[in-house]
Parts: structure tokens; C-alpha cells; sequence
């Protein structure tokens, strides 16, 4: 059985073996707007999930990744990508509506899932993006 992939607000960044998906119309296989529940994807669904500078956007990050849960089967790697909320990119941006702190990412407990990696990306005078990796837990 084939992996299932998602790219969630994918933007430009189409992964061929991926389902992209992302609310404005990228050529990617699926136009949908995350702040819309539930989304288009039955339960235990994907295998990943990728969310690369896309929770920031999102109104309500902690039912985003609830349905997050829901779609991802035991054992799914979900990275999330989100700007630090004291970097510049998180002011610059009108569309970020949601800073996300360390805690949330690095102390995960929005759903059972182990962090494998969290790191924060910090220049000389500024914190940039963090990442965190995890793996669901059902």
C-alpha cells in the first residue's frame, strides 16, 4: 500500500507523491482552506504530514492539529515549521493571526504524540523559524 503524503498550505512548494493542498490555487491537487472543518480526509489517512509556515496563518492552531489527529494513522511523522514569535517574519506578515510559542511546539500535548526534534532557528539578533517533528501516537 502507498504511502499518503500531505503538504498542508503548500504554496509553491509542490512534492510530486505528495497531496498538496492549500486555500489559494497553486496547481496543487487540492484547493481547501484550513480554517474549515473537518477537512476533505477520512480518519487515519496519512502516513505524514507536512505544515511548513502554515499554523501561523491558521485561526485556531489547536483544532487545526486536532484535525491533524484525526487524519493522521498511528505512527505518522508530522513536522510543523511556524516563525519563532519574536522573529521579524512573524510581524511582517498581516496574514500571521497566530504566533506559536516554543512551549506548544517543544511541550506538545495537543494530542498524544512524541516530539523526535524540536529546534529553534536563532541569528545574532533575532530568533528566525523553529521546527518540531513528531510522531502520532493512537
Amino acid at each position: 500500500m502507498e504511502e499518503i503524503k500531505i503538504n498542508f498550505g503548500c504554496g509553491k512548494d509542490i512534492r510530486k507523491g505528495w497531496i498538496n493542498v492549500d486555500k489559494r490555487d497553486f496547481g496543487q491537487e487540492l484547493i481547501y482552506d484550513l480554517n474549515m472543518f473537518p477537512y476533505p480526509f477520512d480518519d487515519d489517512t496519512a502516513d505524514a504530514i507536512l505544515m511548513q509556515d502554515i499554523l501561523e496563518h491558521l485561526v485556531n492552531p489547536e483544532k487545526v492539529l486536532k484535525e491533524i489527529y484525526r487524519i493522521s494513522k498511528n505512527g505518522a511523522t508530522v513536522v510543523i515549521r511556524t516563525p519563532h514569535p519574536k522573529s521579524p517574519h512573524m510581524k511582517r506578515d498581516p496574514e500571521h493571526v497566530s504566533a506559536i510559542p516554543p512551549s506548544f511546539l517543544k511541550d506538545f500535548s495537543v494530542f498524544p504524540a512524541d516530539v523526535i526534534y524540536y529546534h529553534c532557528q536563532r541569528g545574532l539578533l533575532f530568533y528566525w523559524n523553529q521546527t518540531v517533528v513528531l510522531r502520532v501516537k493512537k
